[in-house]
């Protein structure tokens, strides 16, 4: 009899973690046994083409998803969903969020990439254990101020909006590591963008930037990508971003830019190509870590020595620019595992 009572003791939470598990994929399921249901999962349900409006009697729910059914709206009685972590709501009609949407307390991420979303309503600030926020390919025009209280978000995304400003108030959010707005209309970021201290990760690509002055305080950055932009000169202290390890500044203004290489030590992979850069300076046989260089379309004369000293360089385009064959065998001699092309000289 001791040894039943012991079997017992070890399946009641067995049965309970299996239960939390599980995934309800049709709501007729989901709601015969509501108090059961802590993930649901309506995408391939075919009886729905919307959210149901009984979504609240779910009230352990922990996670739904319901991606490419052409929803438009969602009910304003997701809001009572308190336990909801996880809504998944991508590539359907939505044009605007409830203002419910911001009693969703518990909820870390949300994604609602590809929808048709213009703007954002102010409660979405109330959303405070949010740490991932999906936005891309929607039509925002702008962002709430209110985005400043998410203070514990890491990452969004922004890409494909017609965003033209960021808020200042995005400065608070100090544990975002991931940030990605490419594919916008920005002309400019506020002076407080440049208090996301945790920042590692930025794309900004693909916008209207000129200057990018402040970018040398994010000095967590591993990868910068600043791709077709207006920029015409770089700060001088981005040469202080030590832990970059991929650049792209490709597709920009850079001319008479004094670059200046000696910190990148972890540097692997630049983009510098459609510039009009005329000279590589010396320093850039420091970057010893580097293994792809993109110089194409360029008015690139010739190479510097100190290229030699890049022995985990594997790949080099020098396609559109000036440096002639006689230099490149030269290089190519000396490091025998390089990769060059050379295609549209």
């Amino acid at each position: 009899m001791r040894n039943l009572k012991i079997i017992i003791i070890i399946l009641i939470p067995t049965l309970g973690f299996s239960q939390k598990n599980k995934t309800y994929n049709t709501w007729a399921e989901a709601k015969q046994t509501p108090e059961l249901v802590y993930k649901l999962n309506l995408s391939n349900d075919s009886s729905i083409n919307e959210i149901p409006r009984e979504i609240n009697i779910l009230h352990n729910l922990e996670k739904l998803a319901v991606e490419k059914k052409g929803i438009t709206s969602i009910p304003s009685t997701i809001g009572e969903c308190l336990r909801l972590k996880e809504l998944y709501l991508m590539e359907n009609r939505i044009s605007t969020l409830p203002k419910t949407i911001g009693n969703l307390k518990s909820l870390e991420t949300l994604h609602l990439r590809s929808n048709n979303l213009s703007s954002l309503p102010n409660s979405i600030g109330n959303l405070s254990n949010l740490r991932g926020l999906y936005l891309s390919e929607n039509q925002l025009t702008y962002l709430p101020e209110e985005i400043g209280n998410l203070r514990f978000l890491e990452g969004i995304r922004l890409d494909e909006n017609q965003l033209t400003t960021i808020p200042v108030q995005i400065g608070e959010l100090k544990n975002m590591h991931t940030f990605v707005a490419l594919k916008n209309n920005l002309v400019s970021l506020p002076e407080s963008f440049y208090r996301l201290s945790e920042l590692k990760y930025l794309d900004l690509s693909d916008n209207e930037l000129a200057n990018i002055d402040g970018i040398q305080q994010l000095i967590k950055l591993d990868i910068l990508n600043l791709d077709n932009n207006k920029i015409t000169t770089l700060p001088n202290g981005i040469f202080n971003l030590v832990r970059l390890e991929k650049l792209n500044l490709s597709n920009n203004d850079l001319s008479s830019v004094k670059l200046e290489f000696t910190n990148w030590v972890k540097l692997e992979e630049l983009h510098l190509e459609n510039n009009n850069i005329q000279t590589i300076p010396e320093s850039i046989g420091h970057l010893l870590e580097l293994s792809r260089l993109y110089l194409q379309g360029n008015p690139i004369e010739q190479l510097p020595d100190t290229l030699t000293n890049l022995k985990k360089l594997n790949w080099l385009n020098l396609s559109d620019t000036q440096v002639n064959q006689f230099d490149i065998d030269k290089l190519k001699s000396q490091l025998p595992g390089l990769g060059v092309t050379t295609r549209g000289k």
